[in-house]
C-alpha cells in the first residue's frame, strides 16, 4: 500500500508527460534515436506473443558495421559515432514503419520485420548491405525458439558472413 502512495506522489509530482518521456528514454539509444536492448526485447517479446496467436512468422536482421573500429582509430570516436548515425538512419529508411530497428550495442544492430520470412528478410538485409560496409545474419521466428536463441543464431550468421568477406 504504501508502494501505491509513492508511485502516486510521484505521478502528480512529475506529471504523467515526464513519465511518458522517462519510459521512453529507458528503452532509446541515445547516440541514435532508435530501440536500444531493453525497447528490442519489449518489441520482440509482443510480436512473439503475436506470433504464437497468429501462427504467423517474424523475422529478425543481425547487422555489424564493418571496419568501425578502423574508423575509430584513424578518425576518432566523433567519426565513428557519425558512421553509427548514418547507419541507424539508413536502416529506419530502408524498411517499413512496423519494423523495429533497434541499436544493440557498438557497431552493431538488430531489425525486427513482423510477418516476414527469411526470403523477404534477405531481400531487406542485401538492399542495405548494397548501401553500407556491414555484415548480417538473419533468423526468423519459429514455435519453441526463444527470442535470444534467434539473436544468437542471427549473430553467428552475420560473424560467418563477415569471416567469408
Amino acid at each position: 500500500m504504501i508502494k501505491f502512495f509513492k508511485a502516486l506522489f510521484i505521478l502528480i509530482k512529475v506529471g504523467p508527460q515526464k513519465i511518458i518521456d522517462f519510459e521512453k528514454e529507458i528503452k532509446t539509444d541515445l547516440l541514435t534515436g532508435v530501440y536500444n536492448r531493453r525497447g528490442f526485447f519489449l518489441k520482440a517479446l509482443q510480436e512473439e506473443r503475436r506470433a504464437i496467436q497468429n501462427s504467423c512468422k517474424f523475422s529478425i536482421i543481425f547487422f555489424d558495421i564493418d571496419g568501425l573500429k578502423e574508423v575509430n582509430d584513424n578518425h576518432g570516436h566523433l567519426a565513428g559515432d557519425e558512421e553509427i548515425c548514418q547507419f541507424s538512419s539508413l536502416l529506419k529508411h530502408s524498411v517499413k514503419n512496423v519494423d523495429v530497428v533497434s541499436r544493440w550495442g557498438g557497431d552493431e544492430f538488430i531489425v525486427l520485420l513482423p510477418n516476414t520470412d527469411y526470403k523477404v528478410a534477405l531481400k531487406v538485409a542485401l538492399r542495405i548491405q548494397k548501401k553500407s560496409n556491414s555484415s548480417f545474419g538473419i533468423s526468423v521466428y519459429r514455435e519453441g525458439i526463444t527470442i535470444s536463441e534467434m539473436i544468437n543464431n542471427a549473430d553467428k550468421e552475420m560473424y560467418k558472413n563477415k569471416r567469408a568477406k
